[in-house]
């Protein structure tokens, strides 16, 4: 991964087979970028499987995470193959998801499916 490439226009198929690293922006289409949307904390608060649903969980599948704060964020969509979250409306002017490692290091929790 280049972290000094710029984001660059992408192909809806792809930007859905990469969702961590595609953003939707209105009027212009998909865009991949190269890094994360805010740098990794030399100290993870948490590890990725601390924000992971349990077991062999299905593809697709609705829970609810805890935020930073322990606020309950609900409807995201849990992508196993990827390790990633997607929100069911992606969050303003932000990626379709989110890695589980990326989420745990910034704070984020796993709650409970819905």
């Amino acid at each position: 991964m280049n972290l000094f490439q710029l984001p660059e226009p992408s192909s809806v198929a792809f930007a859905f087979a990469e969702r961590s690293s595609h953003q939707l922006i209105p009027g212009i289409g998909y865009v991949r970028h190269f890094k994360p949307p805010a740098p990794m904390p030399e100290q993870p608060k948490f590890q990725a499987p601390e924000c992971e649903p349990p077991g062999e969980t299905a593809d697709g599948t609705l829970h609810t995470l805890l935020g930073p704060n322990g606020e309950e964020v609900p409807q995201m969509r849990w992508h196993p193959e990827q390790r990633e979250w997607a929100p069911l409306v992606p969050f303003r002017a932000n990626r379709l998801a989110f890695t589980s490692q990326y989420l745990a290091a910034h704070g984020w929790k796993y709650g409970h499916s819905q």
